[in-house]
């Protein structure tokens, strides 16, 4: 029993991240985030070994991908699905949910970004096994009560934490300069 507490106390957390769900809330904030910084805070503060950052697949967007990859993100790639009588679809949820369970046995504890109240019974779930970090949400007011009710107080929100994590101006400009025209800014 005790070489298993000691095993289980040597694994580290990991980080479920809805991408889109994070970038339309701080985007309606009117900043940017800056994901190599986030990825810093996870690391430093919460003892995130791995950090999944689910998000939608499009081939013009590969630099991005490599970025996210180069700074040490797992990415997990939903289909985007377009047609002209259907909008862009790429709902992630399940997919989060079923990572986070499909990874059950390989972290201590789950730290989950995102705002969304479809996340609730996963939050429930590991928080009854005291698999929960936190629950981090990127804006106070979308936020889910039911979801914030789940997480018995281990919930925070990025934009408290909007000095340490958003773009610096030259930042910004340098990576405006190494971009095409045609690229987005997405740094």
């Amino acid at each position: 029993m005790k070489e298993r507490q000691n095993n289980r106390s040597k694994k580290g957390n990991h980080a479920f991240i809805d991408n889109e769900n994070v970038n339309v809330s701080v985007q309606r904030l009117w900043w940017k985030i800056d994901r190599s910084k986030l990825r810093e805070r996870l690391k430093d503060d919460f003892d995130v070994e791995e950090a999944y950052l689910f998000m939608w697949y499009l081939p013009e967007y590969q630099k991005m991908y490599d970025f996210f990859e180069s700074i040490w993100y797992k990415l997990i790639f939903k289909k985007m699905y377009q047609s002209d009588h259907i909008p862009n679809k790429w709902n992630i949820d399940t997919d989060l949910v079923l990572h986070a369970m499909i990874n059950y046995s390989k972290y201590h504890q789950a730290v989950i970004v995102s705002w969304d109240g479809d996340f609730t019974s996963l939050v429930e779930h590991l928080q009854s096994k005291k698999k929960l970090r936190c629950v981090i949400s990127p804006n106070k007011k979308r936020t889910s009560d039911f979801l914030q009710e789940a997480t018995d107080g281990r919930f925070m929100f990025l934009d408290g934490f909007k000095k340490k994590l958003s773009y610096t101006a030259n930042k910004e400009e340098k990576w405006k300069k190494q971009r095409k025209e045609d690229e987005p800014f997405w740094m």
